[in-house]
């Protein structure tokens, strides 16, 4: 490079920052600037050797550097990534630099001793790491419980007895289990990826519930019926066998009390009216009356019959089911830690508690509070009563953190206002936590806007001159609402940004959290009563306080004031409505602690008296800062604008609540967007997997990150320094082929060539152009890698949210239900109509009879083929979201699940035409018959595609040099003779491809199939199958040889000695195996001339 001008070997940091070295810079200024903070980490050896490289660069004159430096930059970028790969490694790791405070964050590698690795926690968090007993420990978002559980699992696999133990930590959240498994590894312990059932008896594993599931239930593990599956199925018959009782309060009980932590077994059928009884206190923390637990245990027989009819299993069934394998197996470990408790029901946690054979290994952390997974409320006491009661040690102790590391000051007092009032009015409803906040920031409030008037799209992306053209930054900013209808209304309002609803964003943290209209959109039914509970003179909150002392009272043996409220009907009445206020305030909670700098209410409806108690008790207490209407709005949060500003529009809402509540440095740095959006995109795609069930929805605001941060990076790489014109042009030359056609630079590949192009267009300063080449190649190189990846992963997400649609969409469900409902009603009608006919045509005569006249039946099958349409093109649409998905799937490589979703939309047609089988239907009007061959032509071919994706699947998950092909005829050729072993991932996608072929008709190629996978009595049976269409179609007689070849690939292992039976069925097939392998000779050698 010329003088002056430094030749860059860039490392880029996770902040964006980009350094670079000159060749004329003396090497302590070089090492400075590559060592500052580096080697704090303990990273000395890569900087080591990114030292031997600069060395050797520092030794050519500047005119000699360029061809040395093209030689070398390829070592030292590898170097910087792996340094990088390195640092990102102990920020995760780190997870103290979230929990602790900032002068004692440091990163495992620079503490190797347990002794200085302890210094780094609270007096709490090193009590609790220390504790030689099973403890419980209970604390508010942001306290450090993951830290405490990490720190103690390598305090005790350090002791002298924690070599040889089996340590097992399971949480819900796969994000939290590979941040853990992550910082133990960075630690220098190794955990271990083998099952439980399998694996080395000693070693640490790292486990999410649902893989626990999967290894001990079975199949895909997916309980059929959970909250909105009860709602929508079993709800409306319930709620007529119960009075004025809120379904949320049911579930509650169905699933806490009537199933509690310390039941043995019978998990789906709950404990005796006695035991329910013995306490009276529902599972929302509000006593109910005596008759309402009576009715209550009598809806919840009512419920299991119900079950038990439909063949359908809660999450509590599956646990119990895991419990009694468990049990069977004799499987436990030494120590078990459980992070996220609260996520689990009372079952689920027994189980776990009893996987630990260890009376004293037991470590369980949540936090009560955030208990709003319907059906999930308890207590730490009552975890530490069941486990005591179990067999646990008595010695085990409940602890408790109180700093809260994560939240601003300023959040964290509103959360604390939210927990304060929750607590006062309903004081069983959940563990009380005196939180504190170690921060020296000024308490910087939440911003509570009321703006009615204005649609919240208009508020979040600005209106006028000054409204954003760009979306709301996905990396820092979240929107929180309360339902999907909200979310697609912002939509419309074209609001670009993740918008999650509160359970979705459980577990996920943000700098900025726009809360809008989450007072509003509470349930309608009781929405005033419930805001009233924060005024202390109201009718609501004199009615749960005198329930809580009345309550108090009846502990200590009186219970003269508690009987007199239950006698009160009206106030029981008013109490079970008041009682769905616990999970509303749980999840206000949950919301507001999402936020970690900053957080704003925005209010857009015409309802300010609803939410008036509430924000007047804040108010009191500083908690929020209110504005009311545009002007105040304006004022407070833009006081610097001028009115002329103001005039012009709204401006948008992230910008202007930057300087009140400002984010890390170096956040938004443009060259690292693309990165950022990459990984927070990737990290709502985890979080969905989790439980696609619940969170199917997220999988979209993944694909909106993950497009974003494909603009994101052209847009910095765009921006970088250079010469943007030769980038252009490459960047047009790696552009990939479509229908738009393919670019004729693509055929300019040499370097030198560019260099040639670049010297007509470099300024007149530039003198290497072949350098300024190089590095606008590798930048491009570089961009087109990230979009490609970021095009992938959105691709990914894109499947994975129609596929979740088909399978989770409440509505879809319901109406599709609906339509089966009055097609199955019409059809019985034509059928009955259609029999009495038959009869009366055959002589019989009845009464009953002369209704069934040819009108009266030909107008039945008219109804009937009306009713039918609809429910065609409802599931037309399933099959088709579902073959969209699977041919998503297939593009990015993932064919088992391809072919899951092509057998799906096989099997939404099958339905149909399983309800429409009967006869009559052959006599049904001209549209409804074209339905029904439209979906069997559909079904054959979604199966055909199903099959093709399993031998994809095969091709994938089979041995080196076991290479499939698309054909059955080159699976079975390619595969050994003996087969995969039968619990592979191969043998298993062969036998799904089998399947496939079976049902569409194809028996010659499922007997390949059968073959392939070592399967030689399926193999002829499917081989008999085939000889015989053969036979009755002499137009199809090519399906005869394939046949054959399936039934004899297996040679001489056909028939295993040692059966009677087998032996004669060989003797009856002695002639024909003999003819196939002669056919089978001939085929070689004609093979082998060829």
């Amino acid at each position: 490079r010329p003088a002056g001008r430094p030749f860059l070997v860039t490392a880029r940091p996770r902040g964006g920052e980009l350094r670079c070295w000159s060749a004329r810079s003396s090497k302590g200024q070089r090492a400075h600037a590559l060592t500052s903070g580096a080697a704090q980490l303990g990273l000395g050896s890569i900087l080591e050797r990114l030292g031997a490289v600069e060395r050797v660069l520092a030794g050519y004159e500047p005119d000699d550097l360029a061809q040395v430096a093209r030689l070398l930059h390829g070592r030292a970028t590898a170097l910087c990534g792996e340094l990088l790969q390195r640092a990102r490694a102990l920020r995760v790791a780190g997870e103290a630099a979230t929990a602790t405070p900032a002068a004692t964050r440091m990163p495992p590698e620079a503490v190797p001793k347990l002794a200085k690795r302890l210094q780094q926690l609270s007096e709490e968090q090193r009590t609790a790491v220390l504790c030689p007993h099973s403890i419980f420990l209970q604390g508010r978002s942001g306290t450090g419980k993951t830290v405490v559980l990490v720190n103690r699992l390598l305090h005790r696999r350090g002791g002298s007895a924690g070599g040889g133990a089996q340590h097992l930590f399971v949480t819900k959240s796969s994000l939290l289990r590979d941040d853990v498994a992550l910082a133990l590894t960075s630690a220098g312990c190794q955990v271990s990826e083998a099952q439980l059932s399998c694996g080395p008896r000693a070693g640490v594993r790292c486990f999410t519930w649902q893989q626990l599931v999967q290894e001990f239930y079975g199949g895909k593990a997916a309980a059929s019926v959970n909250y909105e599956h009860f709602l929508r199925v079993y709800w409306p018959d319930l709620q007529k066998r119960i009075y004025q009782q809120p379904p949320y309060l049911i579930w509650a009980e169905f699933t806490t009390k009537l199933r509690p932590f310390s039941r043995a077994g019978g998990g789906g059928k709950g404990i005796s009216l006695q035991e329910y009884l013995a306490n009276d206190l529902s599972a929302l923390g509000i006593p109910l009356h005596r008759r309402d637990l009576e009715s209550i245990h009598r809806l919840f027989s009512h419920y299991a019959a119900m079950k038990r009819r439909n063949g359908a299993v809660d999450d509590v069934d599956v646990a119990a089911e895991m419990l009694r394998r468990l049990c069977a197996r004799g499987l436990s470990v030494d120590h078990i830690y459980v992070d996220e408790a609260q996520d689990f029901s009372p079952w689920e946690l027994t189980v776990l508690l009893r996987l630990c054979r260890n009376p004293d290994g037991v470590s369980v952390a949540g936090d009560t509070c955030q208990t709003i997974s319907p059906g999930s409320a308890f207590s730490f006491a009552d975890i530490a009563a069941a486990f005591v009661a179990g067999g646990g040690s008595p010695r085990c102790r409940v602890l408790t953190l109180r700093c809260n590391y994560r939240c601003s000051p300023g959040v964290a007092a509103l959360a604390n206002s939210v927990v304060s009032l929750l607590l006062e009015r309903f004081p069983a409803s959940a563990d009380p936590v005196e939180e504190v906040t170690v921060s020296v920031e000024r308490p910087v409030p939440p911003v509570f806007a009321e703006l009615p008037g204005s649609t919240a799209g208009e508020v979040i992306t600005g209106s006028g001159p000054q409204r954003l053209t760009d979306l709301v930054d996905p990396r820092r900013v979240a929107i929180l609402v309360r339902t999907d209808a909200a979310r697609q209304r912002l939509r419309q309002q074209g609001v670009r940004g993740t918008i999650l609803t509160v359970p979705e964003s459980k577990g996920l943290e943000y700098g900025l959290v726009v809360l809008c209209d989450l007072l509003t959109d509470c349930p309608a039914f009781f929405k005033a009563e419930l805001w009233r509970l924060a005024d202390e003179r109201s009718k609501e909150t004199e009615l749960v306080t005198r329930t809580a002392e009345a309550w108090k009272s009846h502990r200590g043996g009186q219970s003269a004031s508690l009987d007199a409220l239950r006698d009160s009907h009206s106030s029981q009445v008013l109490l079970s409505r008041l009682a769905c206020a616990v999970p509303e305030l749980k999840l206000l909670y949950v919301a507001v602690t999402r936020a970690q700098r900053g957080c704003i209410f925005l209010e857009t409806r015409q309802r300010p008296e609803v939410w008036a108690p509430l924000l007047q008790r804040w108010l009191q207490g500083k908690a929020v800062v209110c504005c009311r209407g545009i002007g105040d709005y304006l004022r407070s949060l833009a006081p610097d604008a001028s009115e002329e500003d103001h005039s012009q529009g709204l401006p948008a809402l992230a910008p202007m609540l930057e300087p009140r509540f400002p984010q890390q440095a170096g956040s938004a740095a443009i060259g690292e967007a693309g990165r950022d959006l990459q990984a927070r995109g990737q990290q709502l795609l985890a979080h969905a997997l989790d439980d696609p069930r619940e969170r199917w929805h997220v999988f979209a605001e993944a694909r909106h990150a993950l497009l974003a941060g494909v603009a994101a990076a052209q847009v910095g790489f765009a921006m970088r320094e250079g010469s943007p014109e030769l980038a252009a042009a490459m960047g047009e030359a790696c552009r990939e082929h479509s229908w738009r056609g393919g670019s004729e630079l693509r055929l300019l590949r040499r370097l030198q060539v560019w260099s040639n192009v670049y010297s007509f267009l470099a300024p007149a300063t530039e003198t290497d152009t072949y350098n300024a080449a190089a590095l606008a190649a590798e930048r491009v190189a570089e961009c087109h890698v990230l979009c490609a990846e970021l095009r992938e992963q959105a691709v990914l997400a894109k499947a994975w949210h129609l596929l979740g649609g088909t399978r989770h969409d409440s509505v879809a469900c319901a109406r599709e239900g609906a339509l089966a409902r009055e097609l199955r009603k019409a059809t019985d009608k034509w059928r009955a109509l259609h029999g009495q006919r038959q009869q009366l045509l055959a002589g019989a005569t009845s009464s009953h009879l002369t209704a069934a006249t040819p009108a009266a039946v030909a107008a039945a099958a008219a109804a009937a083929s009306e009713r039918l349409l609809p429910s065609y093109n409802a599931c037309a649409a399933r099959a088709a979201s579902c073959d969209e998905a699977g041919r998503a799937f297939l593009a990015v490589r993932r064919p088992s699940l391809a072919a899951e979703a092509h057998t799906e939309a096989a099997e939404a047609l099958q339905d149909l035409l399983r309800r429409c089988d009967a006869p009559i239907w052959s006599t049904a009007t001209e549209p409804a018959c074209r339905a029904l061959a439209a979906a069997r032509a559909e079904a054959w071919k979604q199966e055909t595609r199903a099959a093709r994706c399993w031998l994809l699947a095969a091709q994938t998950t089979a041995p080196p040099g076991e290479q499939a092909t698309k054909t059955p005829q080159g699976a079975a050729a390619s595969l050994a003779p003996v087969g995969p072993p039968a619990d592979s991932e191969a043998a298993k996608a062969l036998r799904h491809a089998e399947e496939c072929l079976s049902r569409v008709g194809r028996p010659a190629e499922a007997a390949l199939l059968a073959t392939a996978a070592g399967r030689p009595r399926e193999a002829l049976r499917q081989a008999r199958l085939a000889a015989t269409a053969a036979r009755q179609r002499p137009t199809q007689r090519a399906g005869e040889p394939l046949g054959l070849l399936a039934a004899a690939a297996l040679g001489e292992q056909f028939w295993l000695p040692g059966s009677a039976g087998r032996e004669s069925e060989a003797k009856v097939n002695e002639k024909w195996c003999a003819k196939v392998r002669a056919r089978m000779a001939a085929r070689a050698e004609a093979a082998t001339a060829k």
